[in-house]
């Protein structure tokens, strides 16, 4: 399932046959109202958004006012396929196709706005830390043109009565489609809880039609003490006071004892990490209780993308990282490896831990396989990761200066912090940003220990530097 807001130009979804601007646009924005309408593929069960779908969202189901709107479309689709899970893309396609159909603007480059579209998704739906010098030079146009596109994005929201800049993300009901992980545990229990395809399509569309105005609570009541469990730890996962966690996950563990994010949560507050390992465990463990063992396979490969997957899932990392930090290896690589074949997409970053962990234990041919399946990650730790593990097989050749720039290029912060030119701080940076200081400074925290043992190595960066 997925939205589109009803545009300036479309019909009226009233049935008057008139464009919407010329018949109830008005007293829609007096009341704050948004219609959408939704886009479904012609089965039941959980939407599994495709190049296929997406392609034909382009061909068929979106009416282009210009044919370069339409080229522009295809080519933001062909620049997003590898790098966005297929959700955001369809978001990116509903986002250009709403704002050419209410601005008709004028394309001298279709770089330009597709980079700026790019952007937009990176920013507000993605935790990819996508600069604009980056998408500069990916659609072969300047920073500041990007800028500016994106800026007429965030003016045309505005226009359109989504609120102010800072309230974008907020009421901007193409950022709602980025719902809640709790809205759209609702959207699926719609869907299981009927044997009618048609009748689940009518609750789920009538459902996210009342989302767009309406909070999701207000929407489905409670029925089990399953989901009124759930509730109250996604009210958790939002308290900023540890206190507060800890006593909503006992709350929602009297409700419902195979609560697994209740052990989650309670996991992260535990003050020994002998405890925290054993609470993970035992999340893991009635996560499975409560899942089909047949879903292992069913979603295997897409395993993050099934909501009632989750809680497995972040009970899973969390064991998996504990056991990493407590010298566990074996354990912590076995559990890295499970979910990447869950969840090849990675939503939750595994890859980053298991490639720290194989150079850690000194298997090498693992981790360039594994930097060869995500290839197109272009971030600080997979590529000085890379530069580390060529310099164990090959030593300072011509290739490993070519790693260094291309490492250095996308981050040139990194080689400083390794070579000890700039002192590490002690506190972890909370946010990174690709390219920037806290990513380099999160890498070398990790990593410069692995570096470290090659002292060879740092007086070539060292030379590097001069």
């Amino acid at each position: 399932m997925v939205i589109h807001r009803v545009s300036r130009n479309d019909p009226c979804p009233c049935g008057s046959k008139k464009k919407y601007k010329r018949c109830c646009l008005e007293n829609d924005q007096i009341h704050n109202i948004i219609p959408t309408v939704a886009f479904m593929p012609e089965k039941s069960g959980p939407t599994k958004f495709t190049e296929m779908t997406v392609q034909d969202l382009i061909e068929s189901q979106l009416k282009w006012r210009q044919p370069l709107y339409r080229t522009t479309a295809d080519y933001l689709l062909k620049q997003m396929t590898g790098v966005y899970d297929w959700k955001y893309i369809t978001e990116a396609i509903f986002l250009w196709h709403a704002y050419v159909s209410d601005t008709e603007p004028v394309i001298r480059k279709e770089g330009a706005f597709a980079a700026a579209i790019e952007y937009y998704i990176a920013q507000e739906y993605t935790h990819n830390q996508i600069t604009q010098s980056y998408l500069a030079d990916k659609y072969d146009v300047s920073s500041s043109t990007i800028s500016q596109r994106f800026q007429q994005l965030i003016e045309y929201m505005e226009v359109m009565n989504y609120g102010s800049r800072n309230e974008v993300e907020a009421n901007n009901p193409l950022a709602r489609l980025h719902i809640t992980e709790q809205d759209l545990m609702q959207v699926q229990q719609l869907f299981e809880s009927s044997s009618n395809p048609v009748a689940s399509k009518m609750k789920t569309a009538s459902f996210i039609d009342r989302l767009m105005n309406e909070s999701a609570a207000s929407l489905a009541p409670k029925s089990t003490n399953k989901e009124e469990a759930q509730s109250l730890l996604y009210v958790a996962w939002s308290e900023s006071s540890k206190e507060t966690r800890i006593e909503l996950a006992k709350k929602a563990l009297s409700l419902y004892p195979n609560s697994a994010d209740a052990y989650t949560i309670l996991a992260e507050a535990a003050s020994k990490s002998e405890e925290a390992l054993e609470l993970y465990q035992q999340g893991m463990q009635v996560a499975e209780q409560e899942m089909d063992a047949a879903s292992f396979e069913t979603y295997k490969g897409n395993f993050w993308g099934m909501v009632s997957t989750r809680p497995y899932m972040r009970a899973k990392l969390g064991y998996s990282q504990m056991c990493h930090q407590l010298g566990r290896m074996r354990d912590a690589i076995a559990q890295y490896e499970h979910m990447l074949a869950l969840n090849t997409n990675d939503n939750q970053g595994v890859r980053y831990s298991l490639l720290t962990a194989y150079l850690s234990t000194k298997q090498t041919y693992k981790a360039e396989q594994l930097l060869q399946q995500y290839k197109e990650d272009n971030c600080a730790n997979m590529n000085f990761n890379r530069m580390l593990i060529y310099f164990e097989r090959q030593g300072t050749t011509r290739q490993l200066t070519s790693l260094w720039k291309e490492a250095n290029k996308q981050n040139p912060h990194v080689t400083a912090y390794l070579t000890g030119d700039k002192k590490l701080p002690r506190k972890t940076p909370e946010f990174i940003g690709y390219g920037d200081e806290n990513e380099a400074i999160f890498y070398a925290q990790g990593h410069v220990h692995l570096w470290n043992l090659h002292t060879d190595l740092i007086k070539w960066l060292k030379r590097k530097l001069k």
